[in-house]
């Protein structure tokens, strides 16, 4: 701290000084904010004392500053510690702003803790500090009127009076809001008001950084700079319970150049005028600002009310007006209950200071869906003094027609036809039926004598005939009401095709993979008819996979990619239907039953190629299942094919070579029982003769990877094998897909391993191939091998974690009109975490992964906003792979690709989601989507590639959208514990929620995509045994983006710099 004296100006002189360190001086690292205040020494004496807040050292320290060339050393009130006598400070985790307030004898210090997301207020007596009124976010405990909520990221503090009463304001970073509450009793204090940004009509408390309170002519004012509006608002507090916005300023606007960043904020009057002196972060420098009071617009009414008729689709509405004192400019803008639903119908401009409310183009006005609107219409002058009107919308209800459908547009004669009625004015009663028949479907209709009820059953004479049905009725407008429709020409009855049994059932060998399984067949009875086949059921896909159905014969044929296989399908069950062409159907059951048949087992050896005095093991499988008695003998020849001699001893599934095995070939033969009975053998010789050299390892000897049909780039996975001696290893493969795996894929050699990329111009198609099964051989340069057998399955469709290529897909979860849940139980016992992220991630947020990079949201203090990469395995920052985001997406919370090239960025300011070219970081305007404007404070977002969800921190809901068209699909509320949502990702099942005020993941079932918009917000289904607690436990206070490979969850931490797993 620097004590400059200014005395004689222009000349600065520097009395004292400390560091932290220095003396008695221990907790001043990154000191933030300075106060002072006239205290009082042990012998009641006055003092002048400094308070300085230490954001890094979570404390306060109080210095004497009596002698402001010997400054002295009071002590310290710190976060969790007994840092004077009898104290303990609860709210001090990274303490910022600071300012005092005496209240009668008593001198009280407030400080706001960004990390604690509260307001500790100190009593300061006799040179010791005593914890009082505690405002915590989300606290409900608390003393006082209860919820101190909206409170994340406190920042700045200042305090007013208003006669005996006294008051605090704090500045909520994260909340975009300003809290103010009464500390007349500081012991309890008590919330009078929250304002929040783009509520209300403030305009400019995105980010909201420092607070200053001043006084106006007997008014008191709060002038409050915001980072990521780059302006500040003005806010009238002389009604401390209901504060209003007074005027606002944002940079590059009406001459003021030097907000951007705007940061910290001091007021003085000089001369009887009033400034504001703002400090801007990015444009580096300082903007004065003179306040002056404004008297607001006046409506010429108390309150509007207009009327429109439903179905209309165009034209004037009413005007509203209001007229200004100043004669300023005035404009009109659009709020409250109905906004959403009045802008979807209506729109409101501005023109020679009248604001005229006009029927919107494609507005879908409906009296019995929405009668009226109720909205708030605020007035703004040119200096941005606002004034509000109430105006309510009626819709007449007129009297609409009804209309009349038929169960057939196409009669068949012999063949029952239905009739029903609706009507927009509510239900109908009183319904009297007429049929008639004509030539022409206009005209000439002849009334069918006895066809007067809802059904008629067509008969000869209206073969090649149009039927008209017409119903009289009463609806809510009165009686005698009309409507009627015409029918199609009535054809000859279709009568549909007859199977030649009542069911099939069919048998299969596994492992065929070719052949005609049966046959179904049905005849239709109309003569010409044509019928054909096709598959529906429980297990169609299953089905599909591995046969194929002749939809003209009837015949069922194994495909030549199928992988019939007992112990894993032992049957299929499906519907397979006959139908003609006018729909006329009949379905049949078909079982189609696999036969078990005895698999040979298989013996694998851990090394290709043997190594003297290196332990050799083999491995049993059967694919008829468990297997027991099993016994091991070992042999070895002079060539792979020859004659082998038994080893003496060696009658365990593990050898070792020794020195006369080396050039020798060795073989494990494995006698056991399996489900077929016993006597089954199985064996094994090594690929390579026993070398001296030590052969390379692999960890595993299989694994397996995936990849997304139509996939044309990207990697697909990596293998890795040690070389004992440290040789350099290279791979190579081999198999019986060598071949279709060298069309689709590439091998190749990096960094000592063994990379699988998707070829360029590959044809990846799951009908085609749906898997492919290689071994990849690990070489070194001495020539002692490995391997490792290496299947890569075809995903059939984006799964909906939607990593692009190379990951498994998780469970978890389920319910409802979605997929199943899991079985498996969720453990908390990987390890995967990024220790140390990139110096320049100093404020990670949102979190996004396609599997191998990991992409990180960064949003840090002032400018910098970015997107970071990372190797997810290595946890390496990857510089190449990471971008810049646009100017106005300053605030960014969540991140998702399509995995196709484009990534949207979620904005806790801007009701849109920013799109980019992952790739490039290009902005992608033209992808952009557009929020909901309740759906303003957007944090983490997640896609199935069909629908959008999308986190709102200030409604704590769950917004859905449609992907391809941004139109709004449902509004969720989430748990009342779920009250500081931050990232959002979902297996397709499950949905979690990270909370940084609870440090949990918070579990719901993901709703079935919504057809239509409710007015109200819809409940979520909670999942409590999925919920992961562990984020608090482990350390990691501040949960922001979450991501998943479906096995294993990655958090990101704002505050601790790394990403948990």
């Amino acid at each position: 701290m620097q004590v400059i004296e200014i005395t004689d100006l222009p000349t600065l002189t520097a009395p004292d000084s400390l560091t932290d360190g220095e003396g008695a001086f221990g907790d001043l690292e990154e000191p933030y904010d300075v106060a002072v205040y006239v205290g009082r020494d042990k012998d009641g004496m006055p003092t002048l004392q400094v308070l300085v807040s230490s954001e890094e050292e979570d404390a306060v320290t109080f210095i004497d500053m009596s002698d402001p060339t010997s400054l002295e050393h009071l002590g310290e009130a710190s976060d969790l510690a007994d840092g004077f006598p009898n104290i303990r400070v609860s709210e001090l985790d990274g303490p910022r702003g600071i300012a005092t307030l005496s209240i009668g004898s008593t001198d009280f210090a407030l400080v706001a803790a960004y990390e604690d997301d509260g307001l500790q207020i100190l009593s300061l007596l006799e040179e010791e500090a005593r914890a009082v009124g505690i405002p915590i976010d989300r606290n409900c405990l608390g003393p006082g009127s209860g919820c101190f909520e909206l409170l994340d990221g406190a920042h700045d503090v200042a305090t007013f009076s208003i006669g005996a009463f006294h008051f605090a304001a704090v500045t909520a970073h994260e909340e975009d809001s300003v809290a103010i509450y009464d500390v007349t009793n500081p012991h309890e204090p008590m919330k009078t008001a929250q304002v929040t940004d783009e509520m209300d009509g403030f305009t400019e408390l995105e980010g909201p950084k420092g607070i200053a309170a001043h006084e106006i002519a007997g008014s008191r004012f709060l002038v409050v700079t915001s980072s990521e509006d780059d302006g500040v608002q003005v806010i009238n507090v002389t009604d401390p319970w209901n504060p209003q916005p007074s005027a606002a300023a944002t940079d590059d606007v009406g001459g003021l150049d030097v907000l951007d960043g705007a940061a910290d904020v001091a007021t003085m009057t000089i001369g009887g005028k009033h400034y504001a002196m703002v400090a801007a972060e990015d444009d580096s420098g300082l903007q004065i600002i003179e306040l002056r009071t404004d008297p607001p617009p006046v409506f010429q009414q108390t309150s509007y009310s207009f009327r429109v008729d439903e179905n209309e689709t165009s034209g004037p509405v009413g005007a509203v007006r209001a007229v200004d004192p100043a004669s300023q400019t005035v404009t009109y803008s659009v709020g409250g209950t109905d906004e959403m639903a009045f802008n979807d119908d209506f729109e409101l401009s501005t023109g020679a200071g009248i604001g005229r409310i006009t029927v919107k183009p494609g507005a879908t006005i409906d009296f019995e869906t929405r009668d009226s609107y109720a909205v708030t219409v605020t007035a703004t002058d040119s200096v941005g003094v606002t004034a509000r009107v109430d105006v309510t919308i009626n819709v007449n209800n007129l009297d609409e027609p009804g209309t009349v459908k038929l169960s057939a547009t196409t009669p068949a004669v012999g063949q029952d036809l239905s009739a029903t009625v609706t009507d927009p004015d509510g239900s109908v009663s009183g319904e009297n039926w007429t049929w008639a028949r004509s030539a022409s479907r206009t005209s000439g209709f002849t009334t069918i004598a006895g066809a007067n009820t809802a059904t008629y059953t067509p008969e000869a004479a209206d073969l090649n005939r149009y039927l008209r049905a017409m119903v009289t009725y009463t609806d809510a407008h009165g009686s005698n009401k009309t409507a009627q429709v015409a029918s199609g020409n009535a054809t000859a009855s279709s009568r549909p095709p007859a199977f030649g049994a009542s069911s099939y059932t069919f048998t299969v060998d596994e492992n065929e993979t070719s052949g005609t399984v049966g046959t179904v067949s049905a005849t239709d009875p109309d003569v010409g008819d044509t019928v054909t086949y096709s598959v529906r059921g429980t297990d169609a896909t299953a089905f599909n996979d591995d046969f194929e159905l002749n939809s003209m014969s009837g015949a069922v044929t194994v495909r030549s990619n199928a992988t019939i296989d007992y112990e894993t399908r032992s049957s299929y069950s499906v519907t397979i239907r006959a139908a003609d062409e006018h729909n006329s159907s009949n379905d049949v059951v078909v079982t189609v039953s696999v036969s078990n048949l005895d698999d040979a087992g298989v013996v694998r050896l851990s090394a290709i190629t043997p190594s003297q005095d290196t332990p050799l093991t083999a491995t049993l499988t059967d694919e008829d299942g468990p297997v027991s008695s099993v016994t091991w003998s070992w042999s070895s020849a002079a060539t792979r094919t020859g004659s082998f001699t038994a080893i003496s001893g060696a009658t365990d599934a593990g050898y070792t070579p020794v020195a006369g095995d080396v050039g020798s070939y060795l073989k494990a033969t494995a006698s056991y029982t399996d489900a077929f009975g016993s006597g089954k053998s199985a064996e094994q010789v090594s690929e390579n003769a026993v070398t001296t050299d030590p052969p390379p390892v692999f960890p595993n000897p299989t694994a397996t990877f995936t990849v997304v049909q139509n996939a044309t780039s990207g990697t697909v996975g990596t293998v890795r094998a040690t070389d004992p001696a440290s040789q350099t290893v290279t791979y190579s493969l081999r198999g019986t897909d060598e071949a279709a795996f060298n069309d689709d894929f590439e091998l190749s050699t990096v960094s000592g391993s063994g990379r699988i990329t998707v070829k360029s111009g590959a044809t990846i198609d799951y009908e085609t191939k749906a898997s492919y099964s290689v071994d990849i051989i690990a070489t070194d340069s001495v020539g002692g091998t490995a391997k490792v057998v290496v299947t890569i399955t075809v995903v059939d469709r984006l799964p909906p974690q939607v990593p692009v290529i190379g990951i498994g897909i998780g469970g978890g979860g389920g319910g409802g009109d979605g997929p199943s849940p899991s079985t498996l139980d969720f453990e908390w016992t990987v390890e995967h975490d990024i220790e140390e992220l990139d110096s320049g991630q100093t404020r990670p947020t949102g979190l996004w992964s396609d599997g191998v990079t990991l992409w990180l949201l960064n949003n840090p203090e002032g400018a910098g906003d970015a997107v970071f990469a990372y190797d997810r395995e290595t946890g390496e920052r990857l510089e190449d792979r990471g971008f810049e985001l646009a100017r106005g997406n300053h605030a960014p919370r969540g991140i998702w690709s399509d995995g196709t090239g484009v990534v949207w960025v979620s904005d806790s300011g801007r009701d849109q989601l920013f799109a980019y070219d992952l790739a490039t970081g290009e902005r992608l305007e033209d992808r952009d989507l557009q929020l909901a404007a309740r759906n303003r404070d957007a944090r983490g977002i997640w896609s199935d590639g069909e629908t959008m969800w999308v986190l709102d921190g200030v409604r704590d809901a769950l917004f859905a959208y449609d992907l391809a068209s941004g139109e709004l699909l449902a509004e969720y509320a989430l748990d009342d514990a779920n009250g500081d949502p931050r990232g959002l990702w979902s297996d397709g099942v499950t949905v979690w929620v990270s909370d940084h005020g609870a440090k949990r993941l918070f579990a719901y079932r993901l709703p079935a995509r919504a057809d239509g918009r409710s007015e109200e917000a819809l409940a979520l289904e909670r999942v409590t045994e999925e919920d992961f607690a562990e984020p608090g436990r482990v350390g990691n206070n501040s949960p922001r983006g979450i991501w998943s490979d479906g096995a294993v969850m990655y958090v990101a931490a704002a505050t601790a710099g790394k990403i948990y797993t």
